[in-house]
């Protein structure tokens, strides 16, 4: 004689085999969300050391301070995310026995918000930072 699943056993795996899919479900959206967090901070650290390079080579690092916004592709070249930098530079005598004035170039670039400091629900904080002391 055969016997089959009762109703309880059926609704306990039923349910069992939902909880255990949401829950891949959520890790999966959380790679995917981490992942493009991980993308934009890559193309951010790019942008921001060929900008600070681009000062540099130009000699534009005396005493600057300008705030810019240019449009990347980080993800697809059909979706752009706007990334905004600031660079500031501060003069500052080298270290003894030199005699020379350097300066201290700071590069912040930030994306999907107004201001380098501003944070995103569910990503955090949405910018980088880098600094270089030149010697010209």
């Amino acid at each position: 004689m055969k016997r089959g699943l009762t109703l309880a056993e059926l609704l306990l795996s039923f349910l069992l085999v939902t909880v255990v899919g949401l829950v891949m479900a959520g890790m999966f959206l959380q790679l995917l969300q981490t992942s493009a967090k991980r993308a934009d901070l890559t193309v951010g650290k790019v942008f921001a050391e060929a900008t600070l390079q681009e000062v540099v080579d130009a000699g534009l690092y005396a005493n600057t301070t300008a705030q810019l916004g240019q449009g990347l592709y980080s993800h697809d070249l059909a979706s752009q995310t706007m990334f905004f930098y600031q660079v500031t530079s501060t003069s500052a005598a080298c270290p003894a026995p030199s005699t020379k004035l350097g300066y201290a170039l700071q590069i912040e670039v930030w994306w999907w918000n107004g201001g380098p400091e501003q944070t995103r629900a569910g990503v955090g904080l949405t910018s980088t930072r880098l600094s270089r002391w030149v010697v010209p």
